[in-house]
């Protein structure tokens, strides 16, 4: 499955001003879905469409650091117009008038449909808005502290109409608390039938979810950072219990998790369709080298590797250029997130990108845009979206690592060198046990360009080794029988 983050809101202010009038999800020119089309996508994630908070807002428009992020990014930057607060500080679950309401988002769910993808929202399990229409009513769906708390723990409690309520937060450092949230309590049986009404609702509205910072609301977490404010366990998991009960009246309904903490296997076990895969495969694409990646692929069951979502850039990581140097690791990333077993994430922001400066000489495209579309639309095959997987081994080179697909002729090889040691060829040995008795061709999916296979007998081929390179290799049969 592959799935499209776009940041909803800035996005269609992008769109405003290139279009000269105010556009909203229902008045999206069809032009704009269709050039999804041919990224062969089969999910949009519409990041961000839920009523923001204005108390939430406010908390941001005094916090020194919000501001001057945004006055980075933002040319003739004003505090209260562009400032508008998180979308993860929700006050109802309802679509923002900023987006167009419910009725644009059901119109954009429509324009999604007939072009064969799917709607993912957000769903936050974690917190709220310190303006949530449930605070008040309903103080048992968050954790609440006594007056000693907030006096001597001003950093993860506040006082909201006379009440004791903590901040959400990640961890116990005050530092981290995210000051414009309530934190929810994960073993509330109040809030956990609230969650699943909320969801049920969302059912009605979207295809899937993207639940923030699932692993929090694991109960091991959760007892870890407010069992002295919790009540006690309920029979069941948070996630269990919740995703179950939804899925009563929304089978087919996805979940995604936020995961981090090595929390992914725990994660899926309790019913989540695909858990982000940052701490196994990100930080090993940005800063690991072959080896760690061939042990993470090696030793992971490949039904546990099918249940995680891949990506090199998002909303939280990114941008790329940041987290991924040289820049050829920036496109030897994109081919192994495109390749592997699981699902994929792609952000608006990383496909409007360019690589690098732009010699004048050139004539060619080279936004990353083109490039995107080019992997995307030469891995929507066979092969790679119903095919085997398996993991090769590699001689000679201790910088590179490959991997192959297969669905019966049709035949995928990626290589990838992890380094910029171009100093030897590597040696691929493939699964496929067919191979001897027939000169074989390798095609270049990304460049077209075709090659006799420099290989040997039983499955082994010898593949060149380029800086920080991303081979994806289509084995063809070579009928000039010109292979060496």
């Amino acid at each position: 499955m592959r799935v499209y983050e776009i940041n909803t809101v800035p996005w269609l202010a992008d769109l405003t001003e290139r279009h000269g009038s105010p556009i909203d999800l229902a008045s999206v020119p069809d032009g704009e879905w269709d050039a999804l089309v041919p990224f062969h996508f089969d999910a949009v994630w519409l990041m961000g469409v839920w009523r923001r908070s204005p108390a939430a807002a406010a908390i941001a428009r005094a916090t020194e650091g919000v501001i001057g992020d945004c006055a980075k990014v933002c040319p003739g930057f004003e505090p209260m117009r562009d400032v508008i607060g998180s979308p993860y500080a929700i006050q109802a679950y309802v679509a923002d008038a900023r987006v167009g309401g419910p009725a644009a988002l059901a119109a954009a769910r429509e324009k999604l449909k007939a072009r064969g993808m799917r709607l993912f929202l957000d769903f936050v399990p974690n917190h709220t808005a310190p303006d949530h229409a449930w605070l008040t009513p309903h103080p048992k769906y968050y954790v609440r502290g006594a007056s000693a708390d907030a006096e001597q723990m001003p950093g993860r409690f506040c006082r909201i109409d006379g009440a004791v309520v903590a901040f959400g937060a990640p961890s116990a450092n005050p530092a981290e608390a995210w000051r414009d949230t309530c934190q929810l309590d994960a073993f509330s049986p109040a809030f956990r039938s609230a969650a699943v009404d909320t969801l049920i609702a969302m059912g009605e509205q979207c295809d899937g979810v993207r639940c923030d910072m699932a692993m929090l609301a694991l109960d091991d977490a959760f007892e870890a950072l407010w069992g002295r404010w919790a009540g006690p366990r309920a029979a069941q998991p948070f996630w269990r219990e919740v995703i179950d009960r939804v899925r009563l009246k929304h089978p087919r309904m996805t979940f995604i998790a936020e995961s981090y903490w090595n929390s992914e296997w725990a994660l899926q076990q309790q019913g989540f369709d695909f858990c982000y895969d940052k701490d196994l495969l990100y930080d090993r694409l940005a800063h690991g080298s072959a080896e760690s990646l061939r042990q993470h692929l090696a030793g992971a069951p490949l039904a546990f590797q099918e249940k995680l979502i891949h990506f090199c850039e998002n909303h939280d990581d990114g941008p790329m250029g940041d987290r991924f140097m040289p820049q050829e690791r920036q496109w030897m990333a994109a081919v192994a997130i495109a390749t592997l077993p699981g699902a994929s994430l792609w952000y608006d922001q990383q496909l409007e990108g360019r690589w690098g400066r732009i010699p004048v000489q050139l004539a060619g495209p080279v936004t990353a845009r083109s490039f995107y579309r080019r992997l995307l639309a030469a891995t929507n095959r066979g092969a790679i979206r119903q095919g085997n997987w398996a993991l090769c081994q590699v001689r000679q080179s201790a910088s590179m690592v490959a991997w192959c697909w297969q669905k019966g002729d049709d035949r995928v090889l990626v290589v990838l060198n992890v380094s910029d040691d171009v100093s030897r060829w590597g040696e691929i040995e493939v699964p496929w046990t067919d191979l001897d008795g027939q000169d074989w061709m390798l095609r270049n999916l990304l460049t077209g360009e075709e090659s006799p296979a420099q290989h040997a007998r039983r499955g082994v081929f010898y593949v060149r080794p380029r800086r920080f390179g991303a081979d994806l290799f289509e084995l063809l049969a070579n009928r000039s029988g010109n292979a060496r």
